[in-house]
């Protein structure tokens, strides 16, 4: 997964309004248990195309991901 990041990431660069190189960083992001940064880059996703019901999806998921590394790291039980 580190090294379609890497990939993902410079496509990114390249091309900073693409939607899809933007959903693939935050995809791969995620599944790599990077969290905060797929959250970040789902957000921004949603500022581009607010009506899209499925990154609104992923952002409420990365959310809870987020609060249970919280809950981990403070020793909280849900």
């Amino acid at each position: 997964n580190q090294r379609a990041l890497r990939f993902a990431k410079r496509g990114l660069e390249r091309l900073p309004d693409d939607l899809e190189m933007m959903d693939a960083v935050a995809r791969i992001s995620a599944s790599s248990g990077l969290h905060a940064d797929a959250l970040a880059m789902y957000r921004k996703l949603l500022q581009r195309d607010p009506g899209n019901a499925e990154v609104k999806t992923a952002v409420q998921r990365e959310e809870a991901a987020m609060d249970g590394v919280r809950s981990r790291a403070l020793g909280i039980e849900r």
